[in-house]
């Protein structure tokens, strides 16, 4: 083992035992004796507050309260609700929408006499041109052709799982 010197002289100390009392023996009897000072204190009040005493009926005899009216009276500024505000916005629209919708029925209706003379136009011409006018490119109705493709094959390969 190794060499560790042990101090012989000195002595083991050892603690005493005290007696331990956290509170005075009479110490709940204190607080018991406390809470029923302060309820004795609480109903003795309350008893003054009960008791009824007659008074002198001055309100009887002396003039009503009057309130008394401030030496500055309030100047009210004029002020202008937003319903009002919204109100002539939504006139305004309204009146804007209307003309949009004006504006558009004559341009329909311009329209509509422009289409109605292009007609006569195209019916005029269809009449005095002869039947037998080469047709043009626009008229030509020739198909396309249609592409052929090659066949394909399509095989599994082993371990393919679809």
């Amino acid at each position: 083992m190794p060499g560790f010197e042990v101090d012989k002289n000195l002595s083991k100390q050892t603690t005493t035992i005290k007696e331990f009392n956290i509170s005075k023996p009479n110490a709940y009897h204190d607080k018991l004796r406390k809470i029923d000072e302060t309820l004795e204190k609480e109903n003795l009040e309350l008893q003054k507050k009960r008791e009824f005493k007659a008074q002198y009926p001055h309100v009887i005899f002396e003039e009503p309260f009057v309130p008394e009216r401030p030496s500055r009276f309030c100047k009210i500024e004029e002020f202008n609700l937003h319903s009002e505000k919204r109100g002539v916005d939504r006139k305004i629209f309204d009146e804007d929408l209307e003309q949009l919708r004006l504006e558009r029925e004559k341009a329909m209706e311009e329209c509509e006499k422009k289409q109605k003379r292009d007609r006569s136009k195209r019916d005029r011409r269809t009449t005095q041109e002869d039947c037998t006018q080469k047709p043009t490119k626009s008229e030509n109705t020739k198909s396309k052709n249609i592409k052929i493709y090659r066949e394909i094959i399509v095989t599994i390969a082993m371990g393919f799982k679809p």
